[in-house]
């Protein structure tokens, strides 16, 4: 048995999502069965104490959903994008980012950090991609339901950890559930992971 989990992590609304291939009803095959998300807005006239609180209750919720997994192979969380004008959020979604890893491994699970473009040309196939933000998430979910259109995937963060998820499957040989394409293997072949290639 393989479990991969993706992490889509937000303040807002943290995607995550496992897929494993002992599933009783797609046996053999990397199926997603667990899709969650979690968080809340949060608001400007927030101070350190509230949004420090905001960040800890929000990685302790992004691990608990995980306590139904079982034993986890491989994590994959989307990585920093650096450079550019960011607001203090980004501040504070960096130290959810470092949470949720240190808790990930300080349970000896592999964590695999994937660029934002990797993950994204893995899912949509498009090396450039909508500036505009909510044309972006639409794509991505698009992408990620059509290659499980059996499974309801009810969101884009949802959506963009099953895209981590599957591609680290890949990277562990499972089965996947789609064809993949050249897009897929190019993707996982570029990226470096700790049990090699």
């Amino acid at each position: 048995m393989t479990t991969v989990v993706g992490f889509d992590l937000s303040l807002t609304n943290a995607g995550i999502a496992a897929i494993s291939d002992d599933r009783a009803d797609h046996p053999g095959i990397a199926w997603p069965w667990h899709l969650r998300c979690c968080g809340r807005d949060g608001s400007k006239d927030e101070g350190y104490r509230q949004r420090n609180r905001r960040v800890r209750r929000q990685s302790a919720e992004v691990m608990q959903h995980l306590e139904p997994v079982g034993p986890i192979d491989l994590a994959l969380i989307e990585g920093p994008i650096y450079g550019g004008n960011f607001m203090p959020s980004y501040f504070d979604r960096a130290a959810l980012f470092h949470a949720v890893y240190g808790a990930l491994d300080s349970r000896k699970i592999p964590v695999v950090v994937i660029s934002p473009t990797a993950g994204h040309v893995f899912t949509t196939g498009k090396g450039s991609l909508p500036k505009d933000p909510g044309r972006l998430k639409t794509l991505i979910h698009e992408s990620v339901q059509a290659l499980v259109p059996s499974v309801k995937i009810y969101n884009h963060d949802i959506a963009d950890a099953l895209g981590l998820a599957f591609m680290g499957g890949m990277s562990l040989g499972m089965k996947m559930p789609f064809r993949p394409q050249r897009r897929h293997f190019e993707q996982v072949y570029s990226t470096t992971w700790p049990h090699g290639r």
